[in-house]
């Protein structure tokens, strides 16, 4: 009888099963698991078992549980850190970006001024477009890593797979209020002068 086997359970595991009668005149081991709910009854079963059985061979699977823990932790703060470093990197991108694009929104939003646009009018044009750009940003961001912890949960630990959607949702209002904020940021300067000073320094 072949079967899959579930690693993430700490019960005897084994990928084929057989009968007692095909094996059993072969050399065997008997296996057995047991679960304590304190560190005396620990030493209290494993020393009346070598008593009992000099042979035996005991393995404490918590104290495995909590080196594997800690492995798993480890490496899970490397990927927050990687993570924290693309978002990082993420927003300075973005930052970047809208300070690459000042220019052009000064003389658009001049040349909106000189039609008659009030500054309400502006901030609203400019909070439509950035909070458009933020949505964006954040929306390819989190699909990306959605697609690549399905990825990595399905092929690589065979885990199953959830979105954590709180911190999405977080992120995402985020980054669209960073990328607004920004865009409101760099549109108080054409607010703040006329709309011929605003063409000159162009």
């Amino acid at each position: 009888s072949l079967r899959e086997v579930d690693w993430t359970r700490f019960t005897p595991n084994f990928f084929a099963v057989f009968p007692r009668e095909v094996l059993g005149d072969a050399p065997h081991t008997w296996i057995f698991l047991t679960r304590v709910e304190s560190e005396e009854q620990l030493v209290a079963v494993q020393g009346e078992a070598v008593r009992r059985f000099p042979n035996i061979s005991a393995v404490d699977l918590a104290r495995l549980r909590e080196a594997l823990e800690e492995v798993l932790t480890r490496v899970r703060l490397v990927i927050q850190f990687l993570a924290a470093f693309s978002m990082g990197a993420g927003i300075l991108v973005l930052l970047g970006a809208v300070a690459t694009s000042r220019l052009q929104r000064l003389r658009e939003a001049a040349l909106l001024r000189t039609l008659g646009a009030t500054r309400r009018q502006i901030l609203t044009v400019l909070a439509t477009e950035y909070a458009a750009l933020g949505a964006v940003a954040a929306l390819s961001g989190l699909l990306l890593a959605a697609v690549a912890g399905w990825a990595l949960a399905t092929f690589t630990f065979e885990v199953p797979f959830a979105v954590p959607m709180l911190p999405f949702v977080v992120i995402g209002v985020g980054t669209v209020l960073l990328a607004v904020g920004a865009g409101l940021w760099t549109g108080t300067e054409v607010t703040r002068q006329s709309p011929l000073e605003s063409l000159r320094s162009e």
